[in-house]
Order: C-alpha cells, then sequence, then structure tokens
C-alpha cells in the first residue's frame, strides 16, 4: 500500500489544453500585419535628350548665306526670298525639329528663293551654289513632308518645279564647267529621290540636259 501510494504521488497531473486559446492565439497570428517593404531609393530621372538638327541644316544655311552675298541679292525681290528662307532654317538650328522636313508652306517658300537664283540671269558662282542647296534639301530629304502632304499630281509637281530650276541654269554650251557638274548631281539627286516623282515632262527635260551636257 506504502508503494502505490508513493507511485500515484510521483505522478503529475496531465496538463489540459483549451482549444479556444489554441484557436484564439492562430487568429491573433493571422491578424497580425505584415511588415512593410522599404521603400526603394529614387532613382533621378536623366533628362530627356535634346533633338539633334536635320541632317546637312549647317550646310544648307551656310549656302543660302552664301547666296545672300552674291550681287543677284543686291535686288529687292531676290533679297526679300531669301531672307524669308532663313527665317524658315534658322528657328530649326535653334530648337530643331528631328525628321520634320519642311512643310508645304515653308517649301513654297525655298522654291520660290532657288527659282530666283538658279537660271540663266545669273552668275556661274550664284548658280553652282544654288544648285548645291537643290542637291541637298533634295538628298537630306527636306521637301519629304511637303511631298508627303499631297497626292500623286502634287508630288509630280513639285518634281517639275525642282526640274526646271535645276535646267535652266544650262545655257548650252558656254555654261560654265562647275555649273554643269552641279546640274548632273542635282539631277541626279531628284532621280534617285524616292518621295519627288519626276515623271513625264520633267523625266524628259532631265534626260535631255543631261545629253546636252555630256
Amino acid at each position: 500500500m506504502a508503494d502505490g501510494a508513493r507511485d500515484d504521488a510521483g505522478e503529475q497531473p496531465p496538463v489540459l489544453i483549451d482549444p479556444q486559446q489554441i484557436v484564439g492565439a492562430a487568429l491573433h497570428a493571422q491578424a497580425e500585419p505584415e511588415p512593410e517593404p522599404e521603400p526603394e531609393p529614387a532613382v533621378p530621372r536623366e533628362p530627356p535628350a535634346q533633338q539633334e538638327p536635320l541632317p546637312g541644316l549647317v550646310f544648307i544655311i551656310g549656302a543660302v548665306e552664301k547666296l545672300q552675298a552674291t550681287r543677284e541679292a543686291r535686288g529687292a525681290e531676290v533679297r526679300a526670298a531669301l531672307e524669308a528662307v532663313m527665317q524658315v532654317l534658322r528657328p530649326r538650328m535653334q530648337s530643331p525639329q528631328a525628321n520634320s522636313g519642311l512643310g508645304p508652306a515653308d517649301a513654297e517658300v525655298v522654291l520660290k528663293a532657288l527659282a530666283l537664283v538658279c537660271g540663266p540671269q545669273s552668275s556661274a558662282a550664284t548658280a553652282v551654289v544654288g544648285l548645291d542647296c537643290i542637291e541637298k534639301l533634295v538628298s537630306f530629304r527636306y521637301f519629304a513632308t511637303a511631298a508627303a502632304a499631297g497626292d500623286e499630281g502634287g508630288r509630280r509637281a513639285l518634281g517639275q518645279r525642282l526640274v526646271q530650276a535645276v535646267v535652266r541654269c544650262f545655257v548650252g554650251e558656254g555654261t560654265a564647267d562647275g555649273v554643269q557638274l552641279q546640274i548632273v548631281k542635282a539631277l541626279f539627286a531628284l532621280l534617285s529621290s524616292d518621295h519627288i516623282a519626276v515623271q513625264q515632262a520633267a523625266m524628259l527635260e532631265t534626260i535631255r540636259t543631261t545629253y546636252n551636257v555630256f
């Protein structure tokens, strides 16, 4: 009896676990908010890259400035026409418009001036600069916007006017060699252009003039 009493005295009473405490602890753990992630350091934004001037703009402006210094520019009409061209081109150098080209109104201003400085009435030096200006304007796609704004007839009319300005500089065998070279270069630029249509009468004038030069 004494040994049985000692054994009973040595046993520990069972631990009773309240199910409500377990559920409450689980709910409390779920209710605890997760730690907020640390904000990422702000990355400084780079300023937008400045648009580059249209290709060849420096050379074209230089050509127009040379035309302004010729004797032909002493006349009021030519002087005003060239100054109007500079008013079209200068803002593009100060605030470049990438790949915008010349709109129809601006293209008309340029064409009017080129028609005045390219022709039999101009000196050889003036004709060379004027033809070089046409070649650069076409090669650097300055007339692409104006051509795209019109229909096929408008593209042909643009090509006709440019070809006329070029071929009028050829005055026969007396045409200076430098002028003849620039005529060929300008006509080649027009014929190889993908935005100016040289067709029908303009194409015939181009072929005839090239034949006469050679």
